[in-house]
């Protein structure tokens, strides 16, 4: 009797869709990405380089722990596909593993999905402000959470994404608190006017209002005026540095005491603006 090929590398072959199952703690499929892959799949096939990955789960199903998407768009075709088991141990490894074809990478939102999803409290508490202030994106609410050195604007926490990504995130009740309260005040800048939303929701953005909030010398009443009165309104400029630069000059425009300022930030600014003046590389 001739020996599977497949069998012996624990990958098989099947257009049999009915024994497979999705992981709720998985992230939740992607129309447009399904849409890329059955193009792929019509021009090249299905890759048995690449199987989809399951272990098998106590009801007999194969449990879909890397590869849905391209599970999802054979099965739209109606072709066979490649899968290999796995070993219930390997599962939790495999399912935010990035490789192969079809793959995309998941999205901060999507990895946020799948902790809640598996209970981990810090990271509904995590979810539970972002939900509360839709202008944050989750590097945003990283920042209010964790904070950022006043001087350097620079994350207090190392590996702060690392450990996003690991699940590994610790939020205890007074950090969850102060970030509610900077929500707050960010909030009575950024839905003042329409346009000053879609700015909002990036994180640079967030970073300046929220290095200005620390300050010393900020006032949340003046801000509010001169971002109501200002014909301009808030500007992004290409890196985070030159947003809060543009932020300060227009809040310090017009007074001489209890002025904003950011050295270390603006230091290097003001030293690749002369590199630049004298023809040099900045």
């Amino acid at each position: 009797m001739a020996v599977d090929p497949y069998e012996e590398i624990r990958i098989y072959k099947t257009n049999d869709f009915s024994k497979f199952s999705f992981v709720k703690e998985n992230r939740p499929v992607n129309v447009e990405h399904v849409e890329n892959i059955k193009t792929k799949i019509k021009d090249n096939g299905f890759s048995k380089h690449y199987p989809i990955r399951v272990v098998e789960n106590a009801d007999g199903k194969l449990a879909i722990i890397s590869g849905q998407h391209r599970f999802t768009a054979s099965e739209a075709l109606k072709t066979h596909f490649y899968y290999t088991l796995l070993k219930p141990e390997e599962a939790g490894e495999n399912i935010l593993s990035e490789h192969n074809g079809g793959y995309r990478e998941w999205s901060n939102t999507e990895r946020l999905h799948r902790f809640i999803t598996l209970g981990n409290k810090n990271y509904k508490m995590f979810g539970d402000l972002m939900r509360s202030y839709k202008f944050l994106s989750v590097n945003s609410t990283l920042t209010l959470i964790y904070g950022l050195d006043a001087d350097s604007g620079r994350s207090l926490v190392k590996d702060l994404q690392k450990r996003f990504k690991e699940g590994t995130l610790e939020i205890n009740k007074k950090q969850l608190q102060a970030a509610f309260t900077l929500a707050e005040k960010i909030s009575q800048v950024v839905e003042r006017r329409k346009e000053h939303r879609a700015i909002a929701k990036r994180p640079s953005f967030i970073r300046c209002l929220y290095l200005m909030l620390q300050h010393p010398n900020f006032d949340m009443v003046r801000f509010r005026d001169v971002i109501d009165n200002s014909k301009s309104g808030l500007r992004l400029g290409t890196k985070w540095q030159e947003t809060l630069e543009g932020l300060v000059l227009l809040y310090n425009d017009g007074i001489k005491k209890n002025r904003l300022d950011f050295p270390v930030i603006f230091k290097p600014l003001a030293k690749a603006r002369q590199r630049l003046h004298h023809g040099l590389q900045p």
